[in-house]
């Protein structure tokens, strides 16, 4: 008996394959499937007989064609839909087709093949050189081939901490467009970049051999160390070996010479201060690489005592202003120090300084012309790359928008003796306003609307009353107004555009009704008041249970009855002035409210004070930065008695707590000026 064994067709479309992988070889090449696909299609008749009509039918719509060709080169390489929308079994996987149609495959082992053999006579070259971090370096390709080609690919890798690819040119000698160059892929990305090249698509004219420059990859140098540009395959969802298709199409290997790259430190002429380089306005990109740790102490009220690793510039102000120095680094913590005029025996101690996690910033008053050094490093942890910003602002010029006049002029009614200022609202307080009755006093509310001020609303005390002096004391917060009058405090609150009174206060009994409330501060859902005289300060809270107000706030060291003399809040953090506290130096004690009571953590003194400067006269806060006007201050004109030029001083909390940050005098001091 004869038997007979028939393979039918549906054995063929069981077959499992790589969908792309028109030669069969296992493994999606495009360049190498591209030109197999044309090798064994024929264009007069539109029939394909390759190894599986399956796999050359990329785009899986039932019939195979150069479109399928095209498709291939479009997904795989990022230009069109992105590879994983290729139709099952893709690029990777190998299976049966999930969407049988007529086609199927002859044969196909999903096994790849070994790597096609090495073409005698061609290699691919990738050059060598040295730089210094940070430069950039144009490293040529030369492929070197002696038969003529359709096309090759391939892509090289290298260790993205050392370099980075900022983009891949044409070589000179590569044939695009025209006669050459239908069609070349360049992709860079991650640790690397590919290429792919096609002469022509249809075999008509093949590159004669030559050795020729075909890529100039451009390097950005990132630190110090030794590299080489090496082939591989690469990351890509295809793979991307060296290949070239030769003038038979026949696919081969090719042979492969890798480049090295050797990353220095250049020597850093700018480490000392007596080195250090002129710098202008702008970005520039600088690294404390290789610098030693050889600045001086910080010292002054800097936070930091010193920095590590420093190199120097030298600046002068291009402007009258604001000079603002801002150092950025994703490798080194950066600290900055800039320092006056152009002395370093020693430089010290710094106009300002500053630090961070990854950037530091410092902003210095300048005129124009000012000679300045900075310097700047790291905490001594790293060292590395960073950006240097020099800019300079230009002080504004105020002029005057609107001249306001009260409602109702009279004499000693003091329009204007306290004003505040809230985004686009003003109060302006008019405590000697008699309007009504003699000194009741009134607030007038403004909104600015354009470039104009307009009256909103006017606030007078509720019961009306002589010498009410209503307007003693105001301040303004968004929405929220508090506005001191004789033994009492009114806080308002801004309602569909009306000012309702919402709180009322006044001093406890046996406290004085004279001096309570000359000066008042609001900050949010807090006010203080305190008072000439009073040595008590009162601080009132608006809680989700309604307005509490908190235990009187004394001290135990005051002498003189003015503790409280002037107040400032900001959060939960309390400014209180004593200018005559101290042996009548003056001072300002700062308290912290810990969620029950207000602790007083600090004592401010300015360090060349003396008897009669009554610093805290004047007061403000700001976040961490607390203000203290001293107009007794006679640095301003030595010499005369009684100078009182004044002064105004700046402490600064950091880690180390509340440290004296500057002194500021008037541009031009003259005896009595009380600056």
């Amino acid at each position: 008996m004869l038997l007979l064994a028939v393979v039918g067709p549906t054995d063929l479309h069981a077959q499992d394959f790589r969908r792309g992988d028109f030669d069969g070889n296992g493994v999606v090449e495009p360049l190498v499937d591209f030109w197999a696909f044309f090798w064994d299609y024929d264009l007069q008749s539109q029939t394909y007989s390759g190894p599986c009509e399956d796999a050359a039918d990329f785009n899986d719509d039932g019939d195979v064609g150069p479109q399928d060709a095209l498709d291939l080169l479009i997904n795989s390489w990022g230009q069109g839909d992105p590879p994983g929308s290729v139709a099952a079994p893709g690029l990777t996987n190998c299976g049966p087709d999930p969407t049988p149609d007529a086609l199927g495959c002859a044969f196909y082992d999903c096994v790849p093949d070994p790597p096609p053999a090495v073409m005698v006579g061609a290699l691919l070259e990738i050059g060598s050189c040295v730089g210094e971090v940070f430069d950039e370096v144009v490293v040529p390709v030369t492929l070197d081939h002696g038969a003529s080609i359709f096309g090759f690919s391939f892509r090289v890798c290298h260790d993205p901490t050392l370099l980075e690819v900022i983009g891949v040119g044409v070589g000179p000698d590569l044939p695009v467009g025209g006669t050459y160059g239908e069609f070349h892929h360049i992709d860079a990305n991650g640790d690397g970049w590919e290429v792919a090249y096609h002469a022509d698509f249809f075999f008509l004219t093949p590159i004669p051999p030559e050795t020729r420059t075909v890529f100039l990859p451009t390097y950005r140098l990132l630190a110090e160390g030794n590299d080489s540009f090496d082939f591989c395959a690469g990351n890509s969802v295809v793979a991307m070996p060296p290949r070239i298709v030769r003038g038979d199409g026949v696919a081969f290997t090719l042979a492969t010479l890798a480049g090295a790259i050797d990353i220095i430190v250049p020597p850093i002429v700018n480490e000392s201060c007596a080195t250090s380089l002129p710098i202008t306005a702008g970005t520039h990109a600088v690294t404390n690489l290789g610098a030693t740790s050889d600045g001086p102490a910080i010292g002054g009220s800097c936070a930091i005592s010193s920095i590590e690793n420093d190199v120097w510039w030298s600046v002068d102000a291009p402007c009258d202003g604001v000079l603002t120095v801002l150092l950025e680094s994703a490798e080194f913590a950066p600290q900055v120090a800039v320092y006056p005029g152009s002395a370093c025996s020693p430089p010290g101690p710094p106009i300002a300084c500053g630090a961070g996690a990854d950037e530091a910033l410092v902003e210095v008053p300048v005129t124009v012309g000012d000679s300045l050094l900075i310097q700047i490093g790291g905490d001594g942890s790293s060292t590395g790359a960073a950006s240097l910003t020099i800019s300079c602002s230009p002080s504004p010029t105020y002029l005057p928008s609107s001249d306001l006049i009260a409602p109702d002029p009279n004499d000693e009614s003091f329009f204007g003796l306290q004003v505040s200022l809230s985004g686009t609202t003003l109060a302006i307080a008019e405590p000697g306003d008699d309007a009504n009755f003699d000194e009741m006093g009134a607030v007038h509310i403004y909104e600015k609307v354009g470039t104009s001020w307009i009256l909103e609303e006017t606030l007078e005390p509720d019961p009306p009353q002589p010498v009410a002096r209503f307007g003693t004391a105001i301040d303004l917060d968004g929405d929220r107004l508090a506005v001191t009058q004789v033994g009492r405090l009114n806080v308002y609150a801004r309602v569909a555009g009306q000012w309702v009174l919402e709180y009322t206060a006044v001093p406890p009994l046996g406290q004085p009704m004279v001096g309570y409330g000359t000066t008042v501060s609001l900050s949010g859902d807090t006010v203080a008041v305190g008072g000439q005289m009073t040595d008590t300060v009162w601080v009132h809270r608006d809680t989700p249970s309604g307005w509490v107000t908190d235990p009187e706030i004394t001290i135990p060291d005051v002498g003189q009855n003015q503790f409280g003399w002037a107040v400032a809040v900001d959060g939960d953090r309390l400014l209180v002035s004593d200018p005559s506290g101290y042996a009548v130096v003056g001072r300002a004690h700062v308290f912290e409210f810990d969620g029950a009571g207000w602790n007083r953590t600090a004592d401010l003194i300015p360090t060349d004070a003396v008897a009669g400067d009554a610093c805290g006269v004047t007061i403000d806060l700001e976040g961490d930065r607390a203000f203290l006007g001293a107009i007794g201050q006679d640095s301003g004109c030595p010499t005369i008695n009684p100078c009182e030029s004044g002064a105004v001083y700046v402490f600064e909390f950091g880690p180390g707590g509340w440290t004296e940050a500057a002194k500021i005098e008037s541009p031009s001091p003259f005896p009595l000026e009380v600056f």
